[in-house]
């Protein structure tokens, strides 16, 4: 996690391997927002809305599975 105000731990030169990646990378990442932000721009609005449920738990697969126990026998297959 980055820490703005400084970390709790400080070592001989007060900088971390950790800590120099993480500035590094949001370095990179604010070299390359102008030109997202100019290709967001020409490229028109075509955003398409995109709802995401994930829901923890629930039932197994296999307990989901229907093997259609009152279906003829080419339909059920050789595990019922």
């Amino acid at each position: 996690m980055l820490r703005l105000n400084g970390s709790s731990h400080r070592y001989c030169d007060g900088f971390s391997r950790r800590s120099f990646l993480q500035v590094g990378s949001l370095a990179v990442g604010g070299l390359s927002l102008p030109q997202l932000l100019k290709a967001e721009q020409t490229s028109g609005s075509s955003h398409k809305s995109v709802i995401m449920v994930y829901l923890s738990g629930g039932i197994s697969h296999q307990d989901t599975f229907d093997l259609k126990p009152d279906a003829p026998n080419e339909v059920r297959g050789e595990f019922s």
